[in-house]
């Protein structure tokens, strides 16, 4: 239903703009031209927005322009006024209803009225001038103001002239002129409608200068003829016209000439790049044109491609190009890599496509740039490939080389590829590795450096082709490059070589290589060196990390051997050390007891002193021993359970603990991956000291366990007699000791071997202290759930 507008949309006249109307009228098929926008005109003329001129030639033309300029004043609430006359009123509402107008709604509501020249132009009897200027504003006076229309919106068919004798058509010719001035900042729409058929050519011409805007052969057009009414009127007219004249024909002129340079421009661009373009009708399916480069991307002649269309292209891919088409014609252009072409003959090419929206002989269509990028994705899946080989955890070093070389000869198109060690220095070529079978080139084969074509990269004055800054070199022209005469191109028959070199830290040189017993026509591409280079890292790092697991395992073996003599030196001292121990300690003993009699107190207070030595000797060597085993001598690791540990601990000091009156508290522990009997030696060791630096008050200790991160801290505390910050990290040395043997009795070994047994268990082990506060050590052990 057309509904009345608002009253303070009355307040806007600029809505009735032309443009927009006008511009609505291209949704019909007869329409395919462009609306020039009054706004951005050259031309001063503020009413070139309400009064505009139809020529036409039949009445599918006339409808097809002036109905949808009806039907876009009604959505708008203005009131339509048709003006019949070369069609009867029935024609005219059956037409405005095939066009989507509701007109039983409109003329219902008043806002659409069809009328005849009688009822307007007539309606005195005979054509008068002023009398139709009142009318006009009658009618916006009405329609505005009563009838709460936001203005007038007028259509009519001009024939009537034609058919009244008495009107003079210099007259109506004047009126139009005028009406220009009277529309000026008014709410007015008018389009007047003139049979070209049936006006005489000069008065066409007169409508033509007095309508700021024109509708013709389907296209809606900004007038560049008009003159407004003080310049028709005006004596100036003459010169006015002949200033017109002559400017339109020197912008006209200007405008070819740049039009001309343009196409130009546009056709060298499109002859000679060497990028394949094409301009098709995608929704009609035709190939309109294509340059030299796109003939030749698939392999057609000129003819034979403008015979064919999208589809004969993209065959097996039409529902993305589809959908790339609408991305296009929706945003003015478009980009994808995802598409392919089919040429006349061979595989589907591989393209990256960018294309824009363009208008040819008034029809939609599309300019696409196709670029092949076949050498890319080759490039890509190489890539992927390298990638694929150089991480597989199941295949050897030797193995993935042997891929690479593959990988590498089907890259570059050459028949083998190697490995060798260079010493420019010496003049040696050792041949590692190879991809195939070869007369010559089998690993172990030696010749002189100067006689291959890897004397590229010891000789700087070479004049092959060389990139210093990846390192590689290729020869695909031996007698231009001076290889003539060498044993690689005399006996090897090698015509083309692609290597790079690899310095190889704290070895000899290598030159990772590709040959061929074939010509190479083209040169090696900046991407082929660019991977090439990318290759050869790999083989690199791979080598470097061969050469330090061999330097590795060198030194755990020089370590295990070391270990084995430390062993065999602990088991040596334990053994022959204490027995001559043993035998002073026993005769002292025996002298003891025999000649007690005979000794003073100072000779008993010697012997005494002497049995004690040799004492302290032994534990000092059993703790050496037991030092030296913690790695050789240790258990399997097993799931361990630290509570059942402490408590076997506490079993052991029971009567240590009862003597000093000692309180031990213990928390929750938890269940590491250990050494059971080593675990039991830590905490004894660590209990035991917390016991005996207790001070002179009873030792107050406790156990604790707290999470930290992927790790348990197991923490022993005491409220003893602390330690200097400078000491803590010097008594988990061998023997060493902080307090003399007459305050405090040992061997200085307890925490060497705590600290050894934690190292054996992946952990660490430290002390946080202040003298006469007590001490904390603690032991961080992997948490055996979250162990990798």
């Amino acid at each position: 239903m057309y509904q009345r507008a608002d009253r303070d949309d009355r307040q806007r006249p600029q809505a009735l703009g032309i443009e927009s109307d006008l511009e609505s009228s291209r949704g019909n098929p007869a329409f395919h031209g462009l609306v020039g926008s009054p706004d951005e005109s050259d031309h001063d003329h503020d009413d070139s927005t309400d009064h505009v001129a139809l020529l036409y030639e039949d009445r599918d033309e006339q409808f097809s322009a002036v109905m949808p300029f009806v039907r876009r004043g009604l959505e708008r609430g203005e009131r339509c006024l048709y003006i019949a006359d070369e069609n009867d009123r029935a024609d005219v509402l059956s037409a405005m209803r095939e066009y989507g107008i509701d007109v039983d709604d409109a003329l219902e509501s008043g806002a659409l009225s069809v009328v005849t020249p009688a009822d307007t132009y007539r309606r005195t009897g005979e054509f008068d001038r002023d009398a139709m200027v009142r009318f006009w504003e009658e009618s916006l006076a009405e329609a505005t103001e009563e009838d709460d229309f936001t203005g007038i919106r007028a259509a009519a068919e001009m024939t009537w002239a034609l058919n009244d004798g008495d009107t003079d058509l210099d007259h109506l010719v004047e009126y139009e002129a005028i009406l220009n001035s009277i529309y000026e900042g008014e709410p007015y729409a008018v389009c007047c409608q003139y049979n070209r058929e049936r006006f005489p050519a000069d008065v066409i011409y007169e409508v033509i200068r007095t309508h700021p805007l024109l509708v013709h052969d389907g296209v809606v057009s900004e007038n560049i003829y008009y003159t407004p009414p003080a310049e028709f009127f005006g004596p100036d007219r003459p010169a006015r016209e002949v200033e017109r004249m002559t400017t339109t024909l020197r912008e006209r002129t200007i405008g070819n000439a740049a039009l001309e340079h343009a196409t130009e421009r546009f056709r060298k661009i499109f002859e000679h790049s060497q990028d394949a373009i094409f301009i098709n009708d995608p929704y009609a399916d035709e190939i309109l044109e294509a340059n030299p480069a796109g003939c030749e991307m698939l392999g057609y002649s000129r003819e034979e491609l403008l015979e064919l269309g999208p589809s004969d292209c993209h065959p097996h891919e039409m529902e993305a190009f589809r959908e790339f088409v609408g991305t296009v014609f929706e945003e003015g252009a478009g980009w994808t890599d995802e598409l392919s072409c089919l040429p006349k003959v061979g595989e589907p090419i591989p393209a990256e496509l960018s294309a824009s929206k363009i208008t040819v002989d008034g029809r939609p269509c599309m300019l696409a740039i196709a670029r092949d990028i076949s050498e890319r994705k080759a490039r890509e899946r190489a890539q992927r490939r390298l990638y694929e080989i150089a991480a597989d955890p199941e295949r050897s070093f030797n193995e993935k080389l042997r891929a690479i070389f593959d990988l590498g000869c089907d890259r570059f198109d050459l028949e083998l590829g190697g490995l060798a060690r260079i010493d420019p220095e010496t003049d040696r070529f050792v041949v590692e590795a190879v991809s195939g079978d070869h007369e010559h080139l089998r690993p172990g084969a030696e010749v002189s450096l100067s006689e291959t074509y890897c004397r590229v990269f010891a000789d700087e004055t070479d004049e092959a082709e060389n990139d210093a800054a990846t390192d590689t070199a290729s020869i695909t022209d031996p007698e231009a490059t001076e290889f003539e005469g060498t044993t690689a191109y005399e006996e090897f028959g090698v015509e083309s070589y692609f290597g790079t070199r690899l310095s190889i830290a704290d070895d000899l040189d290598r030159t990772f290589f590709f040959v061929s017993t074939a010509p190479r026509e083209e040169p090696f591409t900046e991407a082929e060196r660019t991977f090439l280079d990318l290759m050869g890292q790999w083989v690199r790092y791979e080598l470097e990390r061969e050469r330090y697991e061999v330097t590795v395992e060198e030194t755990i073996e020089r370590l295990e051997q070391s270990n084995e003599r430390l062993e065999q030196f602990a088991y040596a001292a334990s053994h022959d050390l204490q027995e001559p121990l043993r035998m002073v300690s026993s005769y002292l003993q025996l002298i003891e007891s025999r000649y007690a009699d005979r000794l003073d107190d100072d000779g008993e207070e010697f012997i005494d002193f002497a049995v004690d030595g040799a004492e302290r000797m032994r534990e000092m060597i059993d703790g050496l021993l037991a030092y030296s085993r913690i790695e050789t001598r240790g258990e399997p690791f097993e799931p361990v359970d630290l509570e059942a540990v402490i408590d076997d601990v506490l079993a052991d000091l029971r009567l240590r603990i009862a003597e000093s009156n000692a309180e031990v508290a213990v928390g929750d522990l938890p269940t590491v991956a250990g050494d059971r009997n080593q675990l039991h030696q830590l905490f004894q060791n660590l209990l035991t000291n917390a016991l005996e630096y207790s001070g002179d008050e009873p030792p107050r200790v406790e156990i604790a366990a707290r999470r930290d991160g992927r790790q348990w801290i197991v923490s022993v505390s005491d409220e003893g007699i602390g330690i200097e910050p400078g000491e803590q990290e010097r008594i988990f040395e061998v023997f060493e000791r902080l307090h003399s043997r007459a305050e405090y009795d040992g061997t200085g070994i307890g925490l060497a071997l705590c600290q050894r047994i934690v190292e054996r268990h992946g952990g660490d082990i430290w002390v946080n202290s202040e003298p006469g506060e007590g001490s904390t050590f603690s032991a961080a052990f992997p948490d055996p759930v979250v162990r990798e």
